[in-house]
C-alpha cells in the first residue's frame, strides 16, 4: 500500500501533465491546503460506504476543477474530472458502485468517456 503522500504526489504529477492541454488553464489544478480540504463531505462518502482511509486521502488530494461553479472540466474526450471538494453527485457510483476502499477520479459521460478508479488499499 502506498502512503497518502505518495498517492497525492503521483496524482499531482499526472494532473500537471493533463493541464498541459492547450484548452486547460494552469489554475485548473487545485492543490489542498496544508491541513487538507475541509469541504470534503465525509457524511455523504460514508453513506456511499467509503472507508475512513478513503475519506482522509480525499482530503489530501489535488483536484482538477473548472473555475465556473457549474462547469465541468474535461480531461479527455467525454471524460470529466471529479473534484470531491464540492457538493456533487457522482453518477458512476449510482450506476457502478465501487467498494469502500476505491473512488472514481474521473467519470465517463455520454457512453464514450473513461472512468479512472483509485484503489486506496493497493495505491493504484
Amino acid at each position: 500500500m502506498s502512503s497518502h503522500s505518495d498517492i497525492a504526489e503521483a496524482l499531482t504529477a499526472f494532473y500537471k501533465q493533463v493541464i498541459r492541454h492547450p484548452y486547460l488553464e494552469d489554475t485548473a489544478l487545485k492543490c489542498p491546503p496544508s491541513a487538507g480540504w475541509n469541504t470534503i463531505d465525509s457524511v455523504a462518502l460514508r453513506n456511499l460506504g467509503k472507508s475512513e482511509a478513503v475519506i482522509e486521502l480525499l482530503r489530501q488530494l489535488p483536484y482538477l476543477k473548472a473555475d465556473g461553479q457549474y462547469e465541468k472540466l474535461l480531461v479527455q474526450y467525454e471524460t470529466v474530472a471529479i473534484a470531491y471538494t464540492q457538493n456533487l453527485s457522482i453518477m458512476m457510483e449510482d450506476v457502478n458502485p465501487l467498494p469502500g476502499n476505491s473512488v472514481y477520479l474521473t467519470e465517463g459521460v455520454d457512453g464514450e468517456g473513461f472512468s479512472l478508479i483509485l484503489d486506496v488499499e493497493k495505491g493504484d
